[in-house]
């Protein structure tokens, strides 16, 4: 397949020849399922004769894997751009690794990079399996931090002076009720923290939240919440942000006289365009299914408007997956499964507090 203006060239492996097909007609095969990409790398299995990846869904695996998908893509993420000699720049990165309580090898780092590069960018690619289960140490470490950011959410997260050293206790407390678990084998036992990664990891949150659960809303708002100054991004889907808005305006049925309500509006906006990339319209209000609706109607072809409705001039030509969604902290930005499709789609999900600005 070779990419030409506003076309792409295709060979007939099977029988011979090339046909050439326009960009606009391959989204509309690809919205419908006609077209079907075949996937390589690891992790992968011939489906009706196409190659495809073993793991369709990462929502449905187990926590566990989840975890160690999650470690190992952001264990690599850093580097997975990265021209030149490798082997260098490997071992910083374990090290940095390490000094966070996070153990990973520079072997172990090629091999998931390798797997990442091999499949195209499939993060199913770092699932493990039976023959390569990975290092011990990422497993488990996604079980102590669980237990690090219980611990800060918990007790750190007060109005009144909690030591770092009492956050660490209560984590040891944990682990050590996890490590007495009868059916938890010898060579699984959780390793205790440092009190530096407990620190660092406080370090981590964002401030405006941090100031917010200690301080009260109005003093993390002074200090943070006027002004957040970010680096305008410098390509169309580099970042884009989703909102809410309740319209200001009442829908009601003429014939029946029943009012419907106000319509809820789901914006995807591209911040370096200012382009608006997708959008959701409806009745219920903000939820999971409304902003999973607003972003696939964001990544998919706006090619069927023009035929739906002629009157239209101009084209909507934004579509496209982005590299990073921006959202508030609101409920139905704090699913589980947003985060999973996100995931999977090799999204970026970045949470920005509420009252700060987005951009």
């Amino acid at each position: 397949m070779e990419e030409l203006q506003d076309k792409v060239r295709a060979a007939d492996k099977t029988f011979g020849g090339e046909r050439i097909f326009a960009r606009e007609d391959l989204l509309i095969f690809l919205e419908s399922g006609e077209l079907r990409f075949e996937e390589w790398g690891r992790n992968t299995k011939l489906v009706d004769g196409i190659r495809q990846s073993t793991y369709a869904d990462i929502d449905m695996l187990p926590k566990s894997l989840k975890d160690v998908v999650d470690f190992r893509f952001r264990a690599i993420k850093p580097i997975l751009n990265f021209k030149g000699s490798l082997e260098p720049e490997l071992k910083k990165r374990s090290a940095e690794l390490a000094v966070m309580g996070e153990n990973a090898s520079s072997a172990s780092l090629r091999r998931w990079l390798n797997y990442f590069r091999d499949s195209g960018g499939d993060r199913s690619s770092l699932i493990s399996n039976v023959r390569d289960r990975g290092p011990r140490g990422s497993k488990l470490q996604a079980e102590v931090d669980t237990f690090i950011e219980q611990s800060i959410d918990r007790i750190y997260k007060r109005r009144e002076k909690i030591t770092v050293e009492t956050v660490l206790d209560d984590v040891i407390y944990k682990i050590d009720v996890a490590n007495k678990d009868p059916y938890r084998r010898p060579d699984d036992l959780l390793n205790v923290p440092s009190e530096s990664t407990i620190r660092r990891r406080i370090l981590e949150y964002d401030p405006y939240e941090m100031t917010k659960a200690k301080e009260g809303s109005k003093r993390a708002f002074e200090k943070y919440g006027q002004v957040n100054l970010r680096e305008k991004p410098k390509r169309p889907l580099e970042r884009v942000e989703m909102d809410h808005t309740e319209l200001d305006f009442f829908v009601v049925d003429e014939e029946k006289r029943e009012i419907y309500g106000r319509p809820y509006l789901t914006t995807v906006l591209d911040c370096a365009t200012g382009y608006p990339l997708g959008i959701y319209l409806g009745f219920e209000p903000p939820s999971y299914t409304s902003v999973m609706l607003a972003l696939k109607h964001a990544i998919s072809s706006k090619s069927y408007i023009k035929e739906r409705f002629p009157s239209v001039q101009n084209a909507w030509l934004a579509h496209g997956v982005p590299d990073m969604l921006v959202v508030d902290n609101g409920k139905d930005f704090l699913s589980k499964h947003l985060a999973d499709a996100c995931m999977q789609l090799g999204i970026e999900l970045k949470n920005t507090p509420v009252k700060k600005a987005l951009v």
